[in-house]
């Protein structure tokens, strides 16, 4: 068994995403993904919502030894009207509508080649952790 005083500091593994922070950088992918939601009236529990990423950043290690690509990805809901069409909402509070009007865009779909700006996002996890994650300007 180790001994406490044995015990060395060691560099961490962690990635230091503040070096992001402030980059200007592409967007690259859009699109429509189902994600559960403990708010969904669906059978399946899950919504639908707009995933927006930017080009990768740079490549690392998964768990397993694997490439993985850190990539800026913010998500925004999307609603069904009264026949089932999905849309994105326009109303004055809409996340997508505020981040449509600061690129300039009049759809989802004029997105791609779009730049944004990379900031460092921290949200509790379930576990109660904080964790940080890549998101860009969105208002």
């Amino acid at each position: 068994m180790t001994r406490v005083e044995d015990l060395k500091p060691l560099a961490s593994k962690a990635i230091d995403l503040s070096q992001y922070e402030g980059r200007r950088v592409r967007i690259e992918s859009v699109e429509v993904v189902r994600l559960p939601s403990k708010y969904s009236a669906t059978e399946d529990g899950e919504t639908d919502v707009l995933r927006v990423q930017t080009v990768p950043l740079r490549t690392i290690q998964d768990r397993e030894g694997n490439d993985a690509k850190l990539r800026a990805s913010e998500l925004f809901n999307l609603n069904r009207d009264t026949d089932g069409t999905l849309g994105w909402p326009t109303g004055p509070k809409s996340k997508l509508a505020g981040f449509l009007r600061l690129t300039d865009s009049s759809a989802p779909s004029e997105l791609p080649e779009k730049e944004v700006t990379v900031r460092v996002r921290r949200r509790r996890g379930t576990d109660g952790e904080s964790r940080e994650f890549l998101g860009f300007d969105t208002a």
